[in-house]
């Protein structure tokens, strides 16, 4: 029954809280947008509502704790394993939500900016925040493309990035899963610490901004580094647990 729980943990972290499904795909949203109806008043369309939706969402916090004893997908949060930031970004930060934010498929605020200091040859970050309360949840670091690398050199940068984060992070480092023919790194922070790292390179077209008008693209290596916390994701501060009525006959402290 034991092998049973943890298989089950094991498999939720890696495909209900992996890195690319929760983070998403950013879409930009420009303001309130839809179909003109026969009344002809705007029909408002679902990106509009959830620009309506995070911008009337208050928080009154700069930032959100997860309390100790709290559950994630059933299982208590194992907390000596999670960890509290990366490159400089502080997890559970609650984002001030700009005029025209950029948002994801589920409604989550992306930011996209340069990173202070290069992580590897990561040198911007796309931070999401997550609609249910608005605090940082996923850091999703990216590389500019590299022409020059072959295949073995791409993987042993995916290898050299894990090697760093695990001197970051020792310990707290616990499942990994390896695959050089999808170019893919796993790993979690603890079985039940509901927080995964994924590791990608991809190899894709780029193109020189000066490069005259068809101009063939050459092939370069792209890295990304996503880190996700599933349960700052879905933590929702206003949500208490219901307290059991104290029998009859005793005095509530």
């Amino acid at each position: 029954m034991k092998n049973a729980a943890i298989l089950v943990a094991t498999l939720c972290m890696f495909w209900n809280a992996g890195a690319d499904t929760i983070i998403g795909v950013p879409h930009r949203v420009k303001g309130p947008a839809g179909k003109v109806g026969l009344d002809g008043n705007v029909e408002p369309s679902g990106k509009a509502d959830a620009v309506k939706k995070a911008r009337a969402k208050k928080v009154s916090v700069e930032k959100l704790e997860i309390p100790d004893g709290s559950k994630h997908l059933g299982f208590p949060l194992d907390n000596k394993n999670r960890i509290d930031s990366l490159c400089g970004y502080e997890l559970g930060l609650v984002v001030k939500v700009p005029v025209r934010p950029t948002l994801d498929d589920d409604g989550n605020i992306l930011i996209t900016q340069r990173l202070k200091k290069p992580f590897r040859k990561c040198t911007q970050a796309t931070l999401s925040y997550s609609r249910i309360n608005h605090a940082l949840y996923g850091i999703k670091l990216f590389s500019d493309g590299d022409r020059k690398m072959t295949d073995d050199e791409a993987w042993q940068e995916l290898e050299n990035i894990l090697d760093a984060i695990k001197a970051k992070f020792g310990d707290k480092v616990g499942l990994i899963n390896k695959s050089k023919y999808f170019m893919k790194i796993e790993a979690s922070m603890g079985l039940y610490s509901a927080q995964h790292f994924s590791l990608s390179a991809r190899k894709v077209d780029l193109v020189k901004k000066a490069s005259m008008k068809g101009t063939a693209p050459e092939k370069g290596w792209v890295f990304t580094v996503s880190f996700v916390d599933s349960a700052m994701h879905s933590y929702n501060p206003e949500s208490k647990p219901a307290v059991a009525n104290p029998p009859e006959g005793t005095d509530a402290l």
